[in-house]
C-alpha cells in the first residue's frame, strides 16, 4: 500500500510542509544551517530579506514592509530531502511558511535542476558554495494578512559543499555575524544521495530515486503518471500530474530526453 499525501497539491509544490512530520524537538540531530548570531541577507526578484538566527530555533525575518519572529520546528524524518527545521504557518497578520535545511545531490547538474522546480515562485539566489535562499510574499486583497514564504538551504554535492556552483551570485547572498566569535554549527551526518539509474529503459536522476523511496512511489507509478497525467510544460521540462483525489496527487518531472528529474506525491 502506498502512502497518501496529507496536504493539497499546491501546498506540496509550493511549500513542501507536512504538519504531521514532527515530534519532540531534537534539534541536535537535525540539519540546521544557521547558528546564533548568524545573519543572511539575500536579494531576489521579490526584494531583500534579512534572516537573523536568535537563540535556539528562533529566526527573525525582515523585509521592506514586514517583520516576523518565528520559532522553527525540527523534522523527525526527511520531507522532500530535508531533515531540517520548518514552520508551517499559523494565525496572526503574517502567515509564515518557512524552511531551513540541507539538500544532497550526486551532481551539480541535479542540484541546478532542483532549483528550477519552484524557481518561478521562490526566485532562488545562491552562493558559489551552495547557500540557497528563495522567498516571496502574498497579500490578501480582502484583509491585512500577509503570507511569507522563505526557503534557506545548504547544498551538498557528493557529500561536500560546492566550490563554484554555476550561476551563483555571491553579491546577492551575504553572510555576517552579530557576535565576534560565532558558535560552530552542528557537524552533519552526511546523507548519501542515490546515483542515476536506468529502470525499465528509462533513466532516473539520483534525486528522483531518493524522492521515490521517501514518498513510496514505484517505477510503475511513475510510468502511469507519465501515460495518464495532465501535462504542464516549463521550458525544457515537462511535468505530469495525476490527481486521483485531493489527498493523493502524484507528479513527475522529465527532461526533453524522457529522463525522470523529480517526482512527488
Amino acid at each position: 500500500m502506498t502512502k497518501k499525501s496529507k496536504i493539497p497539491f499546491l501546498a506540496v509544490i509550493s511549500f513542501l510542509i507536512c504538519a504531521n512530520c514532527v515530534t519532540k524537538p531534537m534539534a541536535s540531530s537535525n540539519e540546521i544551517i544557521m547558528n546564533e548570531g548568524m545573519i543572511i541577507k539575500a536579494t531576489n526578484d521579490s526584494g531583500t530579506i534579512i534572516i537573523k538566527a536568535e537563540s535556539g530555533l528562533e529566526r527573525i525575518y525582515e523585509w521592506i514592509g514586514g517583520r516576523a519572529k518565528v520559532k522553527l520546528i525540527p523534522r523527525k524524518e526527511r520531507w522532500y530531502g530535508s531533515l531540517g527545521i520548518y514552520n508551517p504557518g499559523g494565525g496572526g497578520r503574517i502567515h509564515t511558511v518557512v524552511e531551513e535545511g540541507e539538500q544532497y545531490f550526486c551532481s551539480e547538474k541535479e542540484a541546478l535542476e532542483w532549483l528550477s522546480w519552484k524557481d518561478e515562485r521562490m526566485h532562488y539566489v545562491y552562493t558559489s558554495d551552495g547557500i540557497v535562499v528563495g522567498w516571496y510574499t502574498d497579500a490578501d486583497p480582502n484583509s491585512t494578512q500577509i503570507a511569507l514564504s522563505v526557503e534557506l538551504w545548504q547544498f551538498y554535492v557528493l557529500g561536500k559543499k560546492p566550490r563554484g556552483l554555476s550561476g551563483a551570485r555571491n553579491d546577492l547572498v551575504l553572510v555576517s555575524y552579530s557576535n565576534e566569535s560565532p558558535s560552530t554549527s552542528r557537524p552533519a551526518d552526511r546523507f548519501l544521495p542515490s546515483k542515476p539509474k536506468i529502470i525499465g529503459g528509462r533513466l532516473y536522476s539520483g534525486k528522483s530515486l531518493d524522492y521515490m523511496k521517501e514518498r513510496e512511489m514505484a517505477p510503475t507509478d511513475v510510468e502511469d503518471v507519465i501515460s495518464n497525467g495532465k501535462i504542464i510544460q516549463h521550458g525544457a521540462y515537462t511535468t505530469y500530474i495525476r490527481l486521483d483525489d485531493p489527498f493523493d496527487i502524484l507528479w513527475v518531472k522529465i527532461d526533453k530526453d524522457g529522463r525522470v528529474v523529480l517526482v512527488g506525491r
